[in-house]
C-alpha cells in the first residue's frame, strides 16, 4: 500500500530509513518550507490507510487515498501561520 501511495505522488523513498524521509527533495512545485507539514500529512494518510486495511479489511485504492490526503492538507492548513497560509494558497 505505501509504495502505491508514494508512486501516486511520483516519489520513491525505497530503502530509506524513517529519518531519511525528512531529507527527500520535495516536489518542485512545493515550497521547501511546506515540506515538513506535507510529509507529516503523507505519513498520516499512509498510517490511516494501513490501519483501514488491517482493522477493517478496507483496501483503499491510491486515488482515494490521495483524495483523503488532499482533504487532510486542507484541514491542516487552518493550523498554519498567516505567512504560511499565503504559501499554501499557491499549491
Amino acid at each position: 500500500m505505501a509504495m502505491q501511495f508514494w508512486d501516486a505522488l511520483h516519489m520513491n523513498p525505497v530503502n530509506l530509513d524513517f529519518e531519511d524521509l525528512w531529507f527527500l527533495h520535495p516536489p518542485a512545485d512545493l515550497p521547501k518550507e511546506m515540506w515538513p507539514s506535507m510529509l507529516l500529512a503523507i505519513l498520516w494518510r499512509i498510517w490511516k490507510s494501513k490501519n483501514a486495511k488491517v482493522f477493517s479489511n478496507e483496501d483503499l485504492p491510491p486515488p482515494i487515498a490521495i483524495g483523503s490526503l488532499i482533504q487532510d492538507i486542507t484541514l491542516w492548513s487552518f493550523r498554519l501561520r498567516c505567512h504560511e497560509k499565503k504559501i499554501a494558497a499557491r499549491l
